[in-house]
């Protein structure tokens, strides 16, 4: 089975997987289209339709998912953000 374009993004630099990378790879399977962000210690799965489908964030502690809220920095300035729904320790 070929590996979608987040899953590719996951090992750029390293072959070796994490144990919470493992977990990133089946949520996006399961997470259907998505865009995949990631830094050295975590990963943002955006799902579709981004503006207000969830995100889900895999660190190696714990997912998070979050769900698309707006937020208000400056009056009539609204700026998008989430707000956390669940989390689920890794250790669990």
């Amino acid at each position: 089975m070929a590996e979608s374009a987040g899953v590719q993004l996951l090992y750029e630099n390293s072959r070796i997987r994490q144990p919470f990378e493992e977990v990133a790879v089946e949520l996006i399977g399961l997470a259907g289209p998505s865009s995949v962000e990631r830094t050295r210690d975590a990963i943002q799965i955006n799902c579709e339709p981004e503006e207000i489908g969830p995100v889900i964030l895999v660190t190696p502690d714990a997912v998070e998912f979050r769900l698309p809220t707006l937020a208000w920095p400056h009056p009539g300035i609204p700026a998008p953000s989430s707000r956390l729904w669940r989390r689920v320790d890794l250790d669990d």
